[in-house]
């Protein structure tokens, strides 16, 4: 029998979306490709130009109460923030169905991973104000009223 051992470990581990080996990097540039930076290192696009600093606050704040105050969030958080903001319903007559969170999680998390980070969790709340016909501004004011879970 052959071994599958590939030495991976043997040289520091994989390298887990940063730069340095075996280290998760802290820098946001790297843990969020599809977004673009200012020159201040502010994410720019989407839902973020659009809200001011305050409801942005409130929402990283609601983003960390959900996660527990790890940097991202699962598919089973994704749900529950859905769920507490009542933009998800089992039975689909007003929110969203399960399956469509599901979908939308899967469209805005990076390729490869489980997680959202939280410029990954603003695009998916965008999509869900498309989906579900409401205001940015209102799924962003549901999700942060909701303030965390229950």
């Amino acid at each position: 029998a052959r071994s599958s051992y590939t030495g991976t470990h043997r040289f520091g581990g994989p390298t887990i979306r940063g730069s340095g080996v075996g280290e998760v990097d802290a820098d946001p540039t790297a843990t969020s490709p599809k977004h673009e930076f200012d020159a201040e290192g502010a994410p720019t696009g989407s839902m973020l130009d659009r809200q001011s600093k305050e409801a942005l606050d409130v929402l990283t704040e609601v983003f960390l109460a959900f996660t527990g105050g790890a940097p991202e969030m699962d598919g089973r958080t994704f749900v529950k923030s859905m769920r507490e903001s009542w933009l998800a319903d089992a039975m689909a007559y007003q929110g969203l169905s399960l399956p469509d969170i599901d979908l939308i999680f899967a469209k805005c998390k990076s390729k490869g991973l489980r997680t959202l980070n939280f410029y990954e969790f603003t695009d998916c709340l965008a999509i869900v104000a498309e989906k579900t016909g409401l205001s940015e501004l209102e799924v962003l004011e549901r999700v942060c009223a909701s303030g965390g879970p229950t």
